[in-house]
């Protein structure tokens, strides 16, 4: 059976609910190791319309959501930090096999770049593939679980999802809900872009069932999920809303 993403309504969406979905599953999907030129390349225009779709929108009053983003930031990177010092206490160990578990984690993160002094969706992307390669690949896991540092891994990457739910949130209310045309002709081409990526990560699982893209299936899912509850919410609640000014009226 035909493994398949979630259907996604994209004309039900408003060009914030949009915008916030795109800024969550960007990450997820960059963050694959094994990525193709096709794939490759329709993320790179997908992030160029990003761009546009940002400049051609008015940005609502969002101060209280963007300090929220702020602190959200500090606490992962508190995190990260808190767990590179627990790891690099081992570095000096007694024990060969701690201290050359100690090397392959830092050297890891090393290798993910300047992550502290990263933008903000930099960042993401580079703690998703910490993620994938601590969790997934045996080598790292080991090396984790002989340094007793899983549970405090767990502790970022749970940091880092709550950074990615407020950044998302931010990014909606950002983007007001009645742009101008010019926001809308952005919008759609966003919409189509993002279909395409989606609709060739299903067909590169179900051809060639590597196990990045099922997750990255799995995590875009979940977002897809979300953002339809929103919708669903939203839709009843104007439904209430038109039915309340009937009995009015």
């Amino acid at each position: 059976m035909k493994t398949k993403i979630n259907n996604l309504s994209f004309q039900r969406l408003r060009v914030g609910e949009l915008s916030a979905f795109i800024t969550l599953i960007l990450p997820i999907i960059n963050a694959c190791p094994t990525i193709g030129d096709k794939l490759k390349r329709l993320l790179q225009e997908l992030a160029q319309t990003m761009v546009a779709l940002e400049a051609s929108t008015n940005p609502a009053s969002f101060e209280p959501q963007t300090k929220a983003v702020k602190a959200a930031d500090k606490n992962r990177d508190r995190s990260l930090s808190r767990f590179i010092h627990l790891v690099e206490y081992f570095q000096l160990s007694d024990v060969a096999a701690e201290a050359e578990a100690a090397n392959l984690i830092l050297k890891a993160i090393k290798d993910s770049g300047d992550i502290f002094h990263m933008g903000l969706k930099a960042e993401t992307s580079a703690l998703h593939g910490l993620n994938a390669l601590f969790t997934t690949n045996p080598r790292y896991v080991a090396a984790l679980t002989l340094l007793k540092a899983t549970a405090e891994w767990g502790k970022v990457w749970a940091l880092q999802q709550e950074f990615e739910t407020t950044y998302g949130y931010r990014n909606g209310v950002m983007v007001e809900e009645k742009p101008d045309a010019a926001a809308y002709e952005v919008a759609k081409t966003a919409s189509k872009q993002c279909s395409s990526i989606l609709e060739l990560v299903e067909d590169l699982y179900n051809v060639e069932e590597k196990p990045e893209y099922l997750a990255i299936m799995e995590k875009v899912n979940v977002e897809i999920d979300k953002t339809m509850a929103i919708v669903r919410t939203r839709e009843t609640l104007a439904a209430k809303a038109r039915e309340e000014e009937k009995k009015k009226s």
